[in-house]
């Protein structure tokens, strides 16, 4: 027949102590590993935002920033956007008559750039599904030219990106249906200049 030792309940305690003292490093441990993965993860998060931003500077995605935004570049190439949503469709146009020598070139380099910003928005579109960087900050640094979307004279645009970026196409869509959530492309934020 076992009989326990004459310091059983020394060990016992002990062994009660131990096992609390495990207790709680492991409590202290997950704490300080969640700490740590949100400050990875804060990190990250502007890695991300600062590759983003030097993506954003590179500048074929400059000159397409520009042809959104600026009235007279805009002019140049709003003719030609509903052309390829046309042509792509199967339609027959005559070749666009050009202004001056080099005209065409210059807008198909336009339209190429057009459609460099957009594939970066693609891409942070996939960023923010992600949820890599907090949405504020990615709708603080880049929201103003994709928001071109919605501007009033702005009709062709709106169109090429129906037509030849559908994922843009419903993020833009899904965005408009948020009520109670903050917008990526809040509407009173945009004063358009009028032409």
């Amino acid at each position: 027949m076992f009989k326990p030792p004459d310091n059983w309940d020394e060990l016992k305690t002990f062994s009660e102590i131990f096992k609390n003292l495990i207790e709680a490093l492991a409590v202290i441990g997950g704490l300080f590993g969640l700490w740590k993965w949100l400050l990875e993860r804060k990190d990250r998060a502007t890695d991300i935002l600062l590759q983003l931003e030097q993506e954003f500077r590179k500048p074929e995605i400059m000159k397409g920033r520009q042809c959104i935004e600026e009235i007279e570049r805009y002019r140049l190439i709003k003719d030609r956007l509903p052309r390829y949503v046309a042509e792509s469709q199967g339609e027959r146009l005559e070749p666009p008559a050009e202004s001056f020598p080099g005209e065409g070139k210059i807008v198909e380099d336009y339209c190429q750039a057009i459609d460099a910003l957009l594939r970066f928005y693609v891409m942070l579109c996939g960023v923010r599904e992600a949820k890599q960087v907090p949405e504020r900050s990615l709708s603080t640094c880049f929201r103003y030219w994709l928001g071109h979307y919605h501007h009033p004279q702005r009709p062709e645009f709106k169109k090429y990106v129906d037509h030849y970026f559908p994922t843009l196409r419903k993020w833009l869509a899904r965005d408009e249906k948020r009520r109670f959530r903050r917008k990526f492309f809040p509407p009173g934020d945009f004063i358009w200049p009028k032409p």
